[in-house]
């Protein structure tokens, strides 16, 4: 059976709902401290930072984990932290590139 994770934001005006795909295969979902990014982790260990308000990817990276891993943020949003039951891995992220 496939499933989607729907994800509402209630923040503004009026609910935005958006479709995250491939849920089966989501082992994990985490918001930023700020909300300007979600985390997700999938089975394989495939960890992946999103734009939340279009849930485009904007960074990628593999071995996150291999047994079902979870995933969370640092305090300051600076560090994504992927757990599974025998390994931690932290990962920084990329700064955001100026605006003009």
């Amino acid at each position: 059976m496939e499933r989607s994770i729907l994800l509402d934001d209630r923040s503004g005006a009026s609910a935005t709902r958006r479709r995250f795909d491939n849920a089966n295969a989501v082992t994990g979902l985490a918001f930023s401290p700020d909300g300007s990014l979600l985390a997700s982790v999938l089975r394989d260990g495939t960890l992946t930072l999103h734009d939340p308000s279009t849930l485009q990817p904007l960074a990628r990276a593999r071995n996150a984990g291999s047994k079902k891993p979870t995933v969370t943020f640092d305090r300051q949003g600076k560090h994504v932290i992927a757990v599974d039951p025998s390994s931690v891995r932290i990962f920084a992220i990329p700064p955001k590139p100026a605006s003009d």
